[in-house]
């Protein structure tokens, strides 16, 4: 059952956050320095995958976050960005899209089988329902796509992020629907060192 108490508040947590680093970087409205940050931000997290990161044919991306990844890879077939709060984002800041996507706050009207691939990158740990959304994931995905997924592994809560993860909760959503082909974890990340990062690649059973 989702917590839409902690939804709202998680989310209002999240665009705050967004809107924070962007003020910190623009010092003045400059979109291509927060283009700078946003592509470092995905450049560093795609590294994390050991050259594996090759989204093929349509592609969606859950938990779009201010500006799309879609800028900054190569996807040749569909493009679809899922979050709850995207029309937020793309009304607020004046952020120029270099990617044509299609964007939706649910992945509710999608048909079973729609995409070759899944992004979901620094999202699971942001909803109270993470067995939903790998159901959904699983759901959405077409037999034998790929998930690409990456999670922080938090020390301790924080009011964005409604449990702490790790590798055996990773394993325990996704098991029996999903083959791991690569996992990686990098220890001590963030300035404090208060994360561990996780990567994944699985393929749909």
């Amino acid at each position: 059952m989702i917590d839409e108490n902690w939804e709202k508040l998680a989310q209002y947590v999240e665009f705050g956050w967004w809107t924070k680093k962007y003020v910190e970087l623009e010092g003045g409205l400059h979109p291509e320095r927060y283009r700078k940050f946003r592509e470092d931000y995905f450049s560093n997290m795609i590294a994390m995958f050991n050259g594996k990161f090759r989204p093929k044919g349509d592609v969606i991306n859950i938990g779009t976050g201010l500006m799309s990844i879609f800028n900054f890879i190569d996807v040749k077939g569909r493009m679809v960005e899922v979050d709850p709060i995207i029309d937020k984002y793309l009304n607020t800041f004046p952020l120029p899209s270099t990617a044509k996507f299609e964007s939706m706050a649910s992945t509710a009207v999608i048909k079973h089988g729609s995409f070759d691939t899944v992004l979901c990158l620094n999202t699971i740990d942001h909803t109270s329902e993470p067995e939903r959304m790998a159901s959904e994931i699983h759901r959405i995905l077409k037999k034998s796509g790929t998930l690409y997924l990456e999670v922080n592994f938090d020390r301790y809560k924080s009011p964005a992020h409604y449990q702490v993860f790790n590798k055996e909760l990773v394993h325990k959503l996704f098991e029996g629907r999903f083959r791991i082909i690569f996992e990686k974890m990098k220890k001590d990340c963030g300035p404090l060192k208060n994360y561990d990062e996780y990567c994944a690649i699985m393929v749909k059973i």
